[in-house]
């Protein structure tokens, strides 16, 4: 079994047996960097921390394999320094890694679209109103917003929109109309 504390280099990583049951193997120069060995053979940087209210955080860091001593002790180091004054790094990776899934299943404008045409036009009004809504929304709506998440359109997208379907209105297709 490998020492618990070690100066992590290059050299002494690569000298580090498999073990048989999962070790970690703490950086005797940053306070808080470890390498943990798996039997399988895998070895995940960590960074170990208290934050401000005083829980402990145990952070992955990264592969050993796809990140060298050197990019370790930098990334533990920034880690360690935000704890320090107060962040929560941690936390806040975790909220953003959220807000990027509730961003990447939220609905959008497509979708709305869809749902509005099927409980509130289809049912209230007739085949050819609801016909002419959908058409709009096809030709104009879908290819400029359908892709797009609900939540996250402005005003000053909407301008836009309207601004391009007033750019490109259709002329009347027989002289003298209006």
């Amino acid at each position: 079994m490998p020492a618990s504390k070690l100066r992590l280099t290059r050299r002494a990583i690569a000298a580090l047996p498999t073990p048989e049951k999962a070790v970690t193997v703490w950086d005797t120069e940053t306070k808080g960097l470890g390498l943990t060995l798996l039997p399988s053979g895998q070895r995940t940087w960590i960074c170990d921390y208290q934050v401000k209210d005083g829980a402990r955080r145990r952070e992955k860091l990264g592969r050993a394999s796809a990140m060298t001593p050197e990019e370790a002790t930098a990334l533990a180091s920034d880690r360690l320094a935000r704890a320090r004054r107060g962040e929560d790094p941690l936390a806040e990776a975790r909220a953003a890694a959220a807000r990027q899934a509730e961003e990447r299943t939220a609905a959008t404008v497509a979708d709305l679209m869809e749902e509005w045409l099927e409980r509130h036009v289809r049912t209230k009004r007739k085949s050819r109103t609801a016909s002419g809504y959908a058409s709009l929304m096809t030709v104009h709506i879908l290819p400029a917003l359908g892709k797009r998440p609900a939540a996250g359109l402005t005003a000053g997208d909407l301008t836009t929109f309207h601004e391009g379907v007033a750019r490109k209105a259709v002329k009347p297709s027989r002289p003298g109309v209006k």
